[in-house]
């Protein structure tokens, strides 16, 4: 079990009370109306000299606008200008709608955050090897600490605008299985909200849409939202300012189905600011804004998922935010309690420059009535006996491409000034992190914590606010991912080489041209297989997005990527094969060859291993992680066993 189990109560209890206090901390003074003016003329810079097409922003208080910038068109005949009642799809803010309806059910008695969601729905529906110790509980699916997988590509397709949650739920329940044990790491899925909007049809009798419209939208006299699919149809996103977006249609109307204008989100965020009402309870709203069931959050890290709101650290300042994507279409809002004003961002353009840097812009001015950040206290280093050594990617938000992690997440951890110090074995990129006590570190001079370390010596586990982890692991397992790789591509590269090197030849001197490329050419058709291989991933991964619909299906992306993910054990095995009967050849060449195919059948290996030969973007499944086993043992120590966390003392 985690030690120390009564402080961790007691921090959660303490940020818990926190978040109450400042929901109802009272107004802070406006910005000045210079302040104010000078915000616009940096905003109507920033979006005139951009290629945005629509955008609204607003800043607010608890009650009312203070700012706000109307920019650009809704349509591509730029015939209809953005105003504040323009609807934008808001993506993924519609989870915090989720998680309003379902502290509304807290609130009349009819589910507890605590219950197991066995009891509501049906257990087809996911998969937790942890079910008898770790069950998922309704608080898990809306703090994305289920340990399932984000929702696969088979899952966004465009599905008819009638599909309901249950229905769009069996589509691939592959992609619901935890992966480490639920409670543990927090990580991103939009899986979790969607199985939370069908527990509130199971629960209520009520289509998730009816029930949002009639208890929350018409409750806050929202004019311009909604999940009709006529409201999105008149709306129009953009790749850039020539080209728009398809409108696709989202079965999962509970993690991203909603549109809603400027002046509804507003309101929406002064509800929160003022304590819920008239929708949910101050508590309720504390509840949401604060961290509770990660490990991290356990330890009494304020930053993080809540139960709908995600409390993220900016330079030592807690929003309270969410933010949406879907279709080119990018939505935030948040608010910082400590300076009592708010924000909202709607977008129509996939230019997330822009869109960053206006941002950055009003949360600048937001913070400056906040004041200065006192800084945590940095501590020194406790005893940490053999946490120095190679660590490796031991998590992802989407399992599909967790190789990718694998290769590029090689670190090594050691000890220098009191610090830890986290190394890229590919990059030579450091991270320093500062000690604060009980297993905490920072990597911005004491703002806030935002590391994790638990474990014990060989298996230390090293995580983060946003789900990433790392797990101690031999120098060996760490660099065998990247070595591979780099030893498949320099084979094909060594074996192309020397090909042409006996062409050049072929022109001096005679000799049995034909049976040396014949012996060579296998490593050298695996290498460049494997090449095409990625530059069709590279291809797809480009822009995720666009390419959604034809990775979700069979289709010439698709297809691309599952030929192409053969070539390589195939020509290698053919190589093998050719060594094999090419007893003529000399030692030297045989041994050569043999060298450079089994470089490229152990990546072939840890290819499969993964699932990426006979790559199915369209159905892919996902499988729990060696993590996993280590969580959970780590939460089930027996009496005596050394502490997973560390104080220093």
């Amino acid at each position: 079990m985690i030690p120390d189990t009564k402080s961790s109560v007691v921090k959660l209890a303490l940020a818990f009370l926190t978040a109450v206090l400042l929901t109802h901390s009272p107004s802070k003074a406006a910005p000045t109306q210079a302040q104010l003016d000078a915000l616009s003329r940096e905003v109507n810079a920033t979006l005139e000299a951009s290629d945005t097409v629509g955008f609204t922003a607003v800043i607010t208080d608890e009650e009312t606008i203070i700012w706000s910038v109307e920019h650009g068109f809704l349509d591509p005949a730029r015939a209809h200008r953005v105003t504040l009642d323009t609807p934008f799809r808001i993506g993924s803010i519609t989870k915090a709608i989720t998680a309003i309806a379902i502290f509304q059910l807290v609130e009349d008695g009819l589910v507890s955050l605590d219950d197991p969601i066995s009891k509501h729905i049906d257990a087809s529906l996911y998969t937790n090897a942890w079910s008898g110790t770790h069950p998922i509980t309704i608080a898990h699916l809306l703090e994305h600490t289920t340990g399932w997988d984000d929702l696969h590509f088979v899952e966004y397709l465009d599905y008819p605008a009638d599909t309901t949650l249950e229905e769009g739920l069996a589509i691939n329940p592959a992609s619901r299985v935890s992966r480490w044990p639920a409670g543990t790491i927090a990580s991103y899925s939009n899986a979790g909200p969607s199985v939370a909007g069908r527990l509130i049809e199971k629960v209520t009798g009520m289509p998730y849409g009816a029930y949002v419209e009639s208890r929350i939208l018409s409750k806050l006299e929202l004019k311009n939202s909604g999940f009709d699919l006529a409201l999105g149809e008149r709306l129009t996103s953009f790749q850039n300012p020539d080209t728009p977006f398809p409108f696709t249609n989202i079965w999962t109307d509970a993690a991203g189905g909603l549109a809603m204008s400027a002046r509804d989100l507003t309101r929406v965020t002064n509800t929160f600011m003022k304590g819920g009402k008239p929708l949910i309870s101050t508590a309720s709203v504390a509840r949401m804004e604060t961290p509770s069931t990660s490990l991290m959050a356990q330890k009494g890290v304020p930053s993080g998922f809540g139960a709908g709101l995600e409390t993220r650290n900016r330079e030592g300042h807690l929003y309270h935010v969410h933010s949406g994507a879907i279709d080119g279409y990018n939505s935030e809002f948040g608010y910082l309690p400590t300076a009592g004003l708010g924000y909202v961002l709607l977008t129509n353009t996939a230019d997330t420059d822009t869109y960053r840097e206006v941002r950055k812009a009003l949360r600048a001015l937001i913070e400056r009535e906040a004041g200065p950040v006192e800084p945590r206290v940095i501590q020194s280093l406790p005893n940490l006996a053999g946490v120095e050594g190679a660590y490796r990617a031991a998590s992802t938000r989407n399992g599909t491409f967790f190789l990718l992690d694998m290769l590029l997440g090689a670190e090594r951890v050691s000890v220098e000034d009191g610090t830890l110090t986290l190394t890229s074995y590919l990059f030579g990129e450091t991270t320093v992190l500062k000690p604060l006590g009980d297993g905490l570190f920072t990597e911005d001079e004491g703002l806030t914590a935002n590391r994790l370390l638990v474990g014990e010596p060989g298996e230390y586990i090293l995580m983060t606010t946003e789900g990433d982890a790392l797990e101690q692991t031999s120098k060996v397992q760490a660099l065998a991912p990247i070595t591979l790789f780099a030893l498949t591509v320099g084979a094909g590269v060594v074996a192309l080489l020397v090909i042409l090197g006996a062409l050049v030849v072929r022109i001096f001197r005679s000799f049995a041209l034909k049976a040396f490329v014949r012996f060579w050419i296998w490593p050298a058709l695996a290498g460049l297989s494997f090449v095409a291989f990625t530059v069709v991933l590279i291809r797809a991964l480009n822009d995720p997005i666009v390419n959604m619909q034809s990775l979700g299906k069979l289709s010439v992306l698709s297809g691309a990527l599952w030929v192409t993910s053969f070539g390589l054990p195939l020509f290698a095995l053919a190589g093998v094969w050719m060594v094999g009967r090419a007893r003529s050849a000399s030692t030297l060449a045989r041994g050569s060859v043999s060298l450079l195919l089994a470089a490229q059948l152990g990546f072939a290996a840890l290819l499969a291993s993964q699932g990426w030969i006979g790559f199915t973007s369209w159905s892919a499944n996902i499988e729990p992680y060696s993590i996993g086993d280590k969580l959970a043992s780590l939460l089930v120590a027996p009496e005596g066993r050394e502490s997973v966390c560390f104080d220093s003392k």
